[in-house]
């Protein structure tokens, strides 16, 4: 019996230290997920009057933006984490977006460029 009780406590250490070593999700899909939601974003935006080129551009985002959400959730999925958890971090994520592209951009994690290219690889070469 008393063998037993550094193995309890052993066990509930690590399951409390679970947390901590919590998943992470690949660069690629972080990126992804920045991205798509800025584009999402950006879709919002449109003027009231928009051009054909507006409307061009908008559709872009719009299906860009999917895009990459769709395939960030799938990567972080395959992580590990969980539905509710890309629920959570999605919703986490849209203000931080949100504030970062507003302005001038300058303080956001990725760049147009950077965004842009996950759109059209091959602009990226």
């Amino acid at each position: 019996m008393l063998l037993r009780l550094p193995m309890l406590t052993a066990v509930a250490a690590f399951a409390l230290a679970a947390p901590v070593l919590a998943q992470t999700a690949p660069a690629e899909a972080v990126k992804d997920l920045w991205c798509g939601t800025a584009f999402s974003l950006a879709a919002r935006d449109a003027p009231p009057d928009p051009t054909e080129e507006d409307l061009a551009l908008v559709k872009q985002f719009v299906e860009g933006g999917a895009m990459l959400i769709e395939r960030a959730e799938a990567a972080h999925i395959a992580a590990g984490f969980t539905a509710d958890q890309m629920i959570a971090i999605k919703a986490d994520l849209e203000p931080v977006v949100m504030e970062q592209i507003g302005g001038s951009g300058e303080n956001a994690q990725f760049t147009i460029e950077e965004c842009s290219a996950l759109l059209d690889p091959a602009a990226a070469q």
